[in-house]
C-alpha cells in the first residue's frame, strides 16, 4: 500500500513540474476546486509509474469550471493556443455525448488538454477506446476500473476506427497487448455467474465494485491539511 501511495505521489509530482502547475499541493488544490480528473497516459502512469513520457495533460472538468480553470492556467504562464475543439475532431468513440468542448494550452513545448463535460466527468472514462486508458487521477487518489488487465499491461479494445488503431498502436510501441475479450489465464472463472463476474460483459460496473483499484492520496496540502487517506484498495478482479 505504501508503495502504490508513493508511485502515486511520484506521479503527481512529474506532471505538476513538467505540466508548469507549480507543486504537487498546488496541482491537488486546483483539481478539487474546479472538479477536475486528469485521465489519459498521466492516469496510466499512475500504476505503470515512469514506463514513458506522455507528451501531453488531458484534464477533465465540468463546464461550469471553465472561466476558474482558464484562468489558474493564464496566471501561471499557459496560453490558449488553437481555440476550442469539437470533441468529434479529437474522440472517435461511440459515444462522446457528454463532451462540451476541448480547450488546448500552452507553455514552452507542454501542451494541456482541458476537456468539458456536462456533469461528472467521470462518465466521459467509460467510454474511452479500450480498458487500458479508464483511469482517473483525482484529488483525493487514483482509481482504475480493469486494474488486473492494466497491470499485466493488457487491454480489451472498446471500439475500432482511426483513431482508436492509432492509439492502440501508440500504447503497443510501449509495450501493452490489446485484445478483444479477457484471456481465460486473467479470468479465472470462465464458466461465471453471468450479470455478475466482473469480466462478464454483460455485468453493470461501478466505480465502487470489488474489481477496482483505488489508490488514495495521503500528499498533505498547504497547511498540513490532508485531503485524503488510507492506502490501496482493491479485491476481485
Amino acid at each position: 500500500m505504501a508503495n502504490a501511495q508513493s508511485e502515486l505521489s511520484t506521479t503527481m509530482n512529474n506532471i505538476a513540474q513538467k505540466f508548469g502547475l507549480s507543486s504537487i499541493h498546488v496541482l491537488r488544490s486546483f483539481m478539487y476546486d474546479n472538479e477536475i480528473i486528469i485521465s489519459g497516459s498521466n492516469a496510466l502512469l499512475a500504476f505503470h509509474v515512469g514506463l514513458f513520457q506522455p507528451r501531453d495533460l488531458d484534464l477533465y472538468a465540468p463546464i461550469a469550471m471553465e472561466s476558474t480553470i482558464g484562468a489558474f492556467l493564464e496566471e501561471r504562464g499557459h496560453l490558449r493556443v488553437y481555440g476550442p475543439v469539437q470533441p468529434e475532431s479529437s474522440y472517435e468513440t461511440e459515444n462522446t455525448s457528454a463532451i462540451i468542448r476541448i480547450d488546448k494550452y500552452a507553455k514552452h513545448r507542454e501542451l494541456i488538454d482541458i476537456v468539458y463535460t456536462r456533469g461528472n466527468p467521470i462518465q466521459v472514462v467509460t467510454n474511452f477506446h479500450s480498458t487500458l486508458v479508464m483511469n482517473y487521477i483525482a484529488w483525493y487518489g487514483a482509481v482504475s476500473l480493469y486494474p488486473a488487465l492494466t497491470l499485466a499491461r493488457k487491454a480489451i479494445m472498446n471500439t475500432s476506427n482511426a483513431r482508436a488503431n492509432e492509439c492502440y498502436q501508440k500504447y503497443e510501441s510501449k509495450g501493452f497487448q490489446f485484445i478483444r475479450r479477457l484471456p481465460r489465464g486473467l479470468a479465472n472463472k470462465p464458466l461465471h455467474n453471468c450479470r455478475q463476474y466482473f469480466a462478464c460483459p454483460s455485468t453493470v460496473r461501478s466505480i465502487h465494485d470489488d474489481s477496482v483499484v483505488f489508490v488514495e492520496n495521503h500528499t498533505p496540502n498547504v497547511g498540513g491539511q490532508v485531503r485524503g487517506g488510507g492506502g490501496l484498495q482493491t479485491s476481485g478482479e
